[in-house]
């Protein structure tokens, strides 16, 4: 019971408080936001006694493979509990018994340890793909023309003042001495920067951003 408790209040009080302001800034800071139905909120979960533990979010694709599976046929890994399934802006009463459809939104307890494999789970093997690669530059891609003091202004951190009004396209020039490739990296604050794409004039032109907790 205390899991299902913490669990849909750390979902609520969340996306009431971090959801609203990310999309109206999106077009201004040139950030495109990850797919669809790729895990759309994670948020870390405070159990006595465990410090592993995380709240997932998933939007069920067309493609899921596990359209028109009960949830309680699912074989979910150890320590993985499936608490909360919304339909319509409805919330179902019974979730074992549940019947999976497309658009459904699935809310799950896992061990941070066992999120690659839920992942593999519900997500078509697309997404799994792009989820991956998320690992590895970040989580959100923005436009080499983004203003670096806006992102800094948005996520926290502060950057250099010589920087500010730099674009993050000028700001890994100037790191990287014009030679950017893509994979390079800079830590400012709690925000990482990876190269995504690089042109052949070594301009950088998409950048992933991961926010470090």
């Amino acid at each position: 019971d205390i899991y299902f408790n913490v669990a849909f209040v750390t979902v609520l009080l969340s996306l009431m408080v971090q959801g609203w302001s990310l999309v109206p800034l999106s077009k201004r800071l040139g950030l495109r936001l990850p797919v669809e139905n790729i895990p759309y909120y994670t948020e870390s979960l405070e159990v006595p006694g465990r410090s592993d533990l995380t709240v997932v979010g998933y939007r069920i694709a067309d493609d899921s493979p596990v359209i028109d599976r009960r949830v309680d046929s699912l074989l979910a890994p150890e320590g993985v509990k499936f608490v909360a399934v919304f339909r319509d802006d409805y919330a179902i009463s019974s979730v074992d018994s549940h019947m999976i459809r497309s658009g459904d939104l699935l809310y799950v307890i896992c061990p941070q340890e066992k999120l690659l494999i839920l992942n593999q789970m519900l997500l078509p093997t697309d997404e799994v793909a792009e989820l991956e690669q998320a690992e590895y530059f970040g989580d959100f891609t923005l436009r080499g023309d983004a203003l670096l003091g806006e992102i800094m202004d948005l996520y926290g951190g502060e950057a250099p003042d010589r920087a500010k009004e730099m674009t993050l396209s000028q700001f890994f020039g100037v790191r990287f001495k014009n030679h950017p490739v893509p994979g390079d990296r800079v830590l400012i604050g709690p925000l990482e920067f990876v190269a995504r794409e690089v042109d052949d004039g070594g301009i950088v032109e998409k950048v992933g951003l991961r926010i470090r907790r």
